[in-house]
């Protein structure tokens, strides 16, 4: 992908190139991939069935708006409405599971961030700053806000999933019947190395390499692999 931004290609037609030789069978595991409608403004989960199923939902997932056109008709990326979709990871292990309710033991959830869930200070003064500096200023926040609200979201929802599962003498909230309880495991990186708005190859590259060195760390302060 960083190869063709960084020879300014046309990226519609070399996405398409790109996936077709890379997508090529259907999905061999369970998965979800997170989208936004446009037209009707909803959060869509979507599991692919075949090989141009899955490739219309990559597609789509990372469709940005204002710099990729929305796939036809009118799907885009699923972070403009649900940045950090948990409950699709606990639907679908409750799917892989069979659906049973109650507490399993062994069962994570791991959320790999893009960004961290604090907003480090940014020193201005502010007033002086481009208009553009303020946009992906506040753009980074409001990032951040929605992070905070999933995952923190999340988290408290499985704590309550948690204490109605050991103390089955209480009643339930309705929303909360059937749920599954699994571990929460957040990966993000140490600093933000740039905003949502760079595009530079060389940037996204060290990002990548930092957050598989993250994720490494995460799975070894669990004692997984090796």
């Amino acid at each position: 992908v960083t190869d063709y931004i960084e020879h300014d290609l046309d990226w519609e037609a070399q996405e398409l190139k790109l996936l077709e030789r890379h997508v090529q069978s259907a999905p061999s595991r369970h998965v979800r991939l997170g989208i936004v409608d446009l037209e009707t403004s909803l959060f869509v989960g979507v599991a692919p069935k075949d090989a141009a199923e899955l490739r219309r939902s990559i597609r789509a997932s990372s469709a940005i708006p204002l710099f990729f056109a929305p796939v036809a008709p009118s799907l885009v990326d699923g972070g403009v409405r649900n940045i950090a979709p948990v409950r699709l990871a606990f639907d679908l292990a409750a799917e892989v599971l069979k659906g049973q309710p109650g507490v399993y033991d062994g069962v994570r959830i791991f959320v790999a961030l893009a960004a961290p869930l604090a907003v480090a200070s940014e020193p201005g003064p502010w007033a002086e700053r481009a208009v553009l500096d303020i946009g992906k200023r506040s753009l980074s926040i409001m990032e951040s806000e929605n992070y905070e609200w999933d995952v923190k979201g999340a988290q408290r929802f499985n704590w309550l999933v948690k204490f109605f599962s050991e103390h089955p003498e209480l009643e339930p909230p309705p929303f909360v019947k059937g749920r599954l309880y699994a571990d929460i495991v957040v990966i993000q990186p140490e600093r933000e190395y740039y905003g949502s708005l760079t595009f530079d190859p060389a940037l996204i590259r060290a990002y990548w390499r930092h957050g598989y060195e993250r994720t490494q760390k995460a799975l070894a302060d669990l004692g997984v692999g090796g």
